[in-house]
């Protein structure tokens, strides 16, 4: 489908929908999209994104499968 089709597409589904969720939704992504702003991080969130790196580094990690896991078990009691 070349993106001439596919715009088309899109045009058609946007203009049949009643939809308003969906219709919020493609206008947040089209914003999102289009803002050309870097995403800044707080010096908080810094210290928590090295702190997460050096844990990889150091192997302390634990896989989502355990996590989930744990989880079943917490939810059974």
């Amino acid at each position: 489908m070349s993106d001439s089709e596919l715009k088309l597409n899109i045009i058609n589904s946007i203009t049949s929908t009643n939809d308003s969720d969906m219709l919020k939704e493609i206008e947040g992504l089209i914003r999102f999209q289009s803002e050309q702003k870097p995403f800044l991080i707080d010096t908080e969130a810094k210290k928590s994104i090295k702190i997460s790196r050096e844990q990889i580094e150091q192997n302390e990690v634990v896989s989502n499968a355990d996590v989930q896991s744990e989880i079943k078990e917490w939810l059974k009691e």
